[in-house]
């Protein structure tokens, strides 16, 4: 056994390989197992006592065992958080399932009196099935329903419908579903050793992004999706956070649960998801968080008293 101390990876290989070169194979052919710990990694390499084998081959075999096994380690860790993880989740917001069309009709009631002349598009059936079929996902009614109602918002004054996202184009959510599968998946294959297979329940925390996740709504690489996989939680609402994947869990049961809630809020001026308050003394629809909202007020209050 030797071991010793050297800075970086590439000082520790050389001097691994200077000792593996003075290894010989035993006389009766077989070549010595010979295991080497480079930090946490712990690699068998076969190519100690290969005489057919120069010093730069014997690098290369070094550096390919060791990187295979933290491979192999990442992979267990990524698994071991997901196995961790096996049943779904309940929603933070316990409302209950409702109607989509009733409560986006509340929305756009609300909006005509505050704002005027405002129209919000959806898009048609055919290329809602057109890009439900290219997910190859089981979308919910709901979700359906949603896009036939609303394809974005163009209304400058209406980006900020939502606190901390921006509902999608059908376009846009396709983009945003191809191109989120491919750097989640990359990612995983440059530092975990690939792509692991997802739980198959909805709700349960897959840690990446998968392709039952369909995005609805988004905001700089953040997303509110709807899961598509079946189980007690099929169709409920994720957030997925471009760094924590869908660590923060279902936040609604339904897309009909997030639009009567969002519906409460601006029809009684009380706080959506737990702490977001709506304003429009800038012209827009603008979102406030409670300790702004509650600051605002009381100045707006003494403001009124002193004039």
């Amino acid at each position: 056994m030797r071991d010793g101390y050297v800075v970086g990876d590439d000082a520790a290989i050389a001097q691994i390989v200077e000792v593996g070169m003075q290894l010989a194979a035993s006389e009766n052919g077989s070549r010595p197992q010979i295991w080497v710990a480079l930090g946490s990694t712990e690699a068998l390499v076969s190519g100690f006592g290969d005489q057919s084998l120069d010093r730069a081959e014997l690098e290369v075999e070094v550096r390919r065992c060791v990187t295979a096994d933290e491979n192999k380690q990442r992979r267990a860790a990524v698994e071991s958080m997901t196995a961790s993880s096996t049943h779904a989740r309940s929603p933070v917001h316990s409302t209950p399932v409702g109607s989509v069309h009733d409560q986006w009709n509340r929305i756009t009631e609300w909006l005509r009196v505050h704002f005027p002349g405002t129209t919000i598009d959806g898009a048609d059936r055919a290329s809602v099935d057109a890009a439900m079929a290219k997910t190859g996902q089981n979308w919910p009614v709901e979700l359906i329903e949603l896009f036939t109602l609303v394809n974005g918002v163009r209304d400058d004054r209406l980006l900020g419908l939502l606190p901390r996202f921006a509902f999608l184009t059908l376009d846009d959510a396709i983009w945003h579903w191809e191109s989120s599968i491919q750097i989640w998946d990359e990612s995983a294959r440059l530092y975990g050793g690939g792509p692991v297979d997802a739980p198959i329940e909805a709700g349960v925390q897959a840690d990446t992004f998968i392709s039952a996740f369909v995005p609805f709504a988004g905001l700089d690489g953040n997303f509110l999706c709807v899961d598509t996989r079946p189980g007690r939680m099929h169709g409920c609402v994720i957030e997925f956070d471009k760094v924590g994947a869908d660590e923060p869990g279902p936040q609604w049961v339904s897309i009909s649960a997030m639009l009567t809630d969002l519906a409460e809020s601006l029809t009684t001026s009380t706080a959506f998801d737990d702490g977001w308050y709506w304003t429009t003394d800038n012209g827009a629809l603008e979102w406030e968080p409670d300790r702004t909202w509650r600051l605002r007020q009381l100045v707006l209050h003494a403001s009124s008293h002193t004039q």
